[in-house]
């Protein structure tokens, strides 16, 4: 007896491919037909059916070579659902199959006696955070304090009032002698000049900032500088903290700005105070870097 066509075709793809194996198609008269070959009975073909229960149903050929992506009805693995379930750093299924393999591992903070002591290269020596320092104190009372200083100044002139005028003009050389004792750098100081010169128009215009303004920006001044500094942070905290102090005791007016007027959180002023102080440091260790 000759196979009909459809019968060769089933038993080829039932013996490639046992899973995807279907019924036989009908022939003309309505029955099925066979994937036996010596049978005259044109019955369904058989297909092998794995045990399963409602709670493992059949695997499909990709859930057996992935079986970690296996879902089942209505819900997914328990190895997904644990994965879920388990705290990421954020959120991203990356972290839940990785972990932290692909972060860097986090930096211990470093100490101030280890920025002191960072070696400085030949970029650090050529040009140094915030420039070189000026010559003398009259290079930094006319090459950085000139443009804050001289428009309060003409303006107390303009309002007669004289002693305001002379309160300037000593509060100037003041600072014109700090900035060079210091040895701050040129660009720092123009720098710092000119973020004290701003709060100071607040100060003089009684637009001081309330507690709630302070609060929020030094909250936002700490994230930034944690995140610029890393590791650094709290050494560089140290070093212009110390640099400001040691500032204020020769510029008794520059604790009004920095902490009534609010100048104290400006990130700015901080990131000049930090170089300053490491500045100051090294100095002091004989080093005559300049190096953040």
């Amino acid at each position: 007896m000759t196979d009909h066509p459809n019968d060769v075709a089933a038993r080829q793809a039932a013996s490639m491919y046992p899973d995807m194996t279907t019924h036989a198609p009908a022939n003309d008269s309505g029955r099925t037909t066979s994937s036996s070959a010596g049978s005259d009975a044109r019955t369904p073909a058989a297909r092998p059916t794995p045990p399963a229960t409602s709670a493992s149903p059949r695997d499909l050929p990709w859930e057996r070579m992935y079986p970690e992506m296996k879902r089942d009805e209505g819900a997914v693995t328990s190895a997904a659902v644990n994965a879920d379930a388990k705290p990421t750093q954020d959120g991203s299924k990356f972290d839940t199959m990785y972990g932290d393999m692909h972060r860097e591992p986090e930096q211990p903070d470093a100490t101030v006696d280890e920025l002191v002591a960072q070696p400085l290269t030949d970029a650090d020596r050529m040009y140094p955070d915030g420039g070189r320092p000026l010559e003398s104190a009259d290079d930094y009372d006319q090459q950085t304090l000139s443009e804050p200083f001289d428009t309060l100044q003409m303006q107390a002139r303009f309002d007669g009032n004289e002693e305001e005028a002379a309160i300037l003009a000593e509060g100037r050389q003041q600072a014109a002698a700090v900035l060079h004792g210091m040895a701050v750098p040129s660009e720092a100081a123009r720098e710092i000049a000119g973020e004290l010169e701003f709060w100071n128009a607040r100060w003089i215009k009684g637009d001081l900032p309330g507690l709630d303004e302070m609060d929020s920006t030094r909250q936002k001044t700490e994230a930034s500088l944690r995140k610029e500094w890393g590791p650094k942070y709290n050494a560089n905290v140290q070093l212009a903290r110390q640099a400001y102090q040691d500032a204020a005791k020769q510029l008794p007016w520059l604790r009004n700005l920095v902490e009534d007027a609010g100048a104290g959180n400006s990130a700015a002023l901080l990131r000049h105070f930090a170089i300053i102080g490491l500045n100051n440091a090294r100095n002091r260790r004989g080093s005559g870097s300049n190096r953040k």
